[in-house]
């Protein structure tokens, strides 16, 4: 975590109305002084998006901020308020009510706070913890934000998990095209190898049972017990991940474990594990469940008819559903981050509109933080905007978007365009043909034999109840009447 304390200026005319300025300007900022060109520089230039800083007045703290703009310097300046020039926006985290005078460091107008074991730091993380969002409390692994100087298309890269209201969601979507980075970034954060310096340039922050911890990149790849417990607590799913013959072993040896570890009868674990298939199967209307093992220890499932028939007999959708789903439940997966890979892959479009639901449901059961990718609209437009993160390969590098109006209930054809950025829905031989249609009516030209053509060819391909066709349809109507 980075932590900075700072006055918003020594200058004794403007010396009092911070909390003014925070609440109805949400800027911190700092004048010009003589001896200032240093502070102002490290305002400019180490400063970063998501760093805490805490506004104090001597040593009465003020308020508690989150970075959220990069530097701006302002010519014009408003003298009554925001009269700074050199400023940043802010986002305020929570404001010190009561009066106080105890920050253990009143001296100097801005400083970083980089050592988790001075007064400050601890000052500054006690009053943060507090006020955060509960579930980063929790015991287990949270991550809220990594760093990536450079690894492969990734460059001075910063990715803030953490919404608008500084609340965790429980699963994170980063979104993209194919190329766009996702399957790296996953396979970076699943790879991260760590150490506890405090002059490294990459590095995730996160929350570990309850204690914030920011672990750098480290060449030499020492590693600490702290480390290997972040390692230990992180579950990669790829795209490859899970198949039939695991999902049977962990089917028999989950019964297993429920019968002689728990000391459960053959009938009492069949039954919760019924539970558990029960819970995602039957938001999708499948009436599909688990009926039991054989002599042979062979898994038998069952329909609505109480047909039985064997785990091969399900569809290639439903298997995999199983083996994506049920297997982290199975796994009894607790107090981890898990990284899953386009879920999408051999889904029907309607289940994929259901998977990101069972992820959640997951992850709020078993206190994890799921972070998927994924380019199928059906799972955006399942996704809360707030929960996506979306990944674009511009210029060599990979670029972050995370503000987004609304994604939830979209229509696919809106995802595509709005979210996605992707130009053309149909073919860009289609999309060719429809606007020298569309240029043919506006010029009044559709019933040359040039529009005739193209028509009946678009027609054909697309159907005669094409939407943009029946559409056209209504425009030439509309100036043939006009005429």
């Amino acid at each position: 975590m980075t932590y900075w304390h700072m006055q918003l200026h020594p200058n004794a005319p403007h010396f009092n109305p911070e909390r003014k300025i925070l609440e109805q300007k949400q800027v911190i900022g700092l004048g010009d002084w003589p001896e200032g060109k240093g502070q102002i520089a490290q305002f400019k230039q180490a400063m970063s998006l998501c760093d805490i800083v805490l506004i104090k007045h001597g040593s009465r703290p003020i308020a508690l901020v989150e970075v959220i703009g990069e530097y701006d310097y302002i010519k014009k300046v408003n003298k009554d308020l925001d009269w700074f020039p050199h400023r940043r926006n802010i986002k305020v985290i929570a404001f010190m009510d009561e009066v106080k005078n105890d920050f253990p460091s009143p001296r100097g107008t801005l400083k970083k706070s980089v050592n988790r074991y001075t007064p400050t730091y601890q000052y500054i993380n006690q009053w943060y913890s507090s006020v955060m969002a509960p579930d980063l409390n929790k015991q287990g692994l949270k991550i809220r934000t990594l760093y990536i100087n450079h690894y492969k298309m990734f460059y001075d890269f910063k990715l803030n998990f953490l919404d608008k209201d500084n609340k965790l969601p429980s699963v994170t979507v980063l979104a993209g095209i194919n190329g766009s980075g996702k399957t790296t970034l996953l396979e970076y954060i699943g790879g991260f190898d760590t150490s506890p310096k405090f002059d490294g340039e990459e590095y995730l922050e996160i929350y570990l049972n309850g204690e914030p911890l920011t672990i750098y990149k480290d060449s030499k790849k020492k590693q600490t017990n702290g480390i290997r417990e972040y390692k230990s607590s992180v579950i990669y799913c790829p795209v490859d991940f899970g198949n039939l013959v695991d999902l049977e072993e962990k089917i028999k040896s989950y019964i297993d474990e429920l019968m002689f570890e728990r000391d459960l009868k053959a009938s009492e674990a069949y039954g919760e594990l019924r539970q558990n298939i029960s819970e995602i199967f039957s938001e999708l209307g499948l009436g599909i469940n688990f009926s039991g093992l054989d002599r042979n220890k062979e898994i038998y499932f069952e329909n609505q008819n109480g047909e039985r028939f064997g785990i091969d007999a399900l569809s290639t959708g439903e298997k995999t559903l199983l083996t994506k789903v049920l297997y982290l439940y199975l796994s009894e997966i607790k107090n981890s981050l898990i990284l899953i890979d386009e879920p999408e892959l051999s889904l029907h479009p309607t289940w994929q509109n259901h998977i990101l639901q069972q992820y959640e449901n997951f992850a709020d059961k078993n206190n994890n933080q799921i972070i998927l990718a994924t380019h199928s609209p059906h799972i955006l437009a399942s996704a809360k905007s707030n929960s996506i993160r979306l990944l674009n390969f511009n210029k060599g590098k990979v670029e972050i978007f995370d503000s987004f109006d609304q994604s939830y209930g979209l229509e696919f054809s809106q995802i595509l365009t709005d979210i996605m950025g992707v130009k053309h829905l149909r073919t860009p031989k289609v999309e060719e043909q429809l606007g020298t249609i569309k240029e043919l009516i506006a010029s009044d030209q559709f019933k040359t034999e040039e529009f005739k053509s193209l028509w009946q060819e678009l027609e054909k391909h697309l159907g005669s109840k094409d939407v943009d066709l029946n559409l056209l349809k209504l425009e030439m109507r509309m100036r043939e009447k006009s005429v």
